[in-house]
């Protein structure tokens, strides 16, 4: 029998002696969408969300127009991660969105197996935006 952590992957057992080795092959990251539109109204707040799937550790990564985001040094933006059973959920939160933030949204996701990404195209919308 497999230790617990290789059954959570495909695997395949192999006998030596009387100690069972995995040899298992991991779940690449990867998306089940690879684009979607989300509006949001300007002023309210904006959250959006890509959930990759695969082994983890999983590393995601956010970019704006193809430039990569870092909440560390723009403020405006807040990334929070949580770990699930089948994989992670990355959340990019804006408080107050305006017309800067109508662009394409990408999350790239990369684990030791592979590497995938989603495209969120946001829409900011309202009268009199500035």
């Amino acid at each position: 029998m497999c230790p617990a952590k290789c059954e959570e992957i495909k695997t395949t057992t192999v006998l030596t002696s009387s100690t069972p080795v995995c040899m298992g092959t991991g779940v690449a990251a990867h998306f089940k969408t690879p684009f979607r539109v989300h509006r949001v109204s300007k002023g309210d707040s904006l959250s959006i969300q890509c959930e990759a799937i695969g082994e983890n550790p999983i590393k995601i990564e956010w970019s704006k127009d193809k430039v990569l985001l870092n909440s560390n040094t723009d403020t405006r933006y807040i990334i929070k991660d949580e770990l699930t059973s089948k994989g992670k959920i990355s959340t990019l939160m804006v408080s107050k969105p305006d017309r800067r933030d109508s662009a394409l949204f990408s999350c790239t996701a990369d684990n030791a197996f592979g590497k995938d990404d989603t495209n969120i195209q946001v829409l900011v919308e309202g009268k009199g935006l500035a």
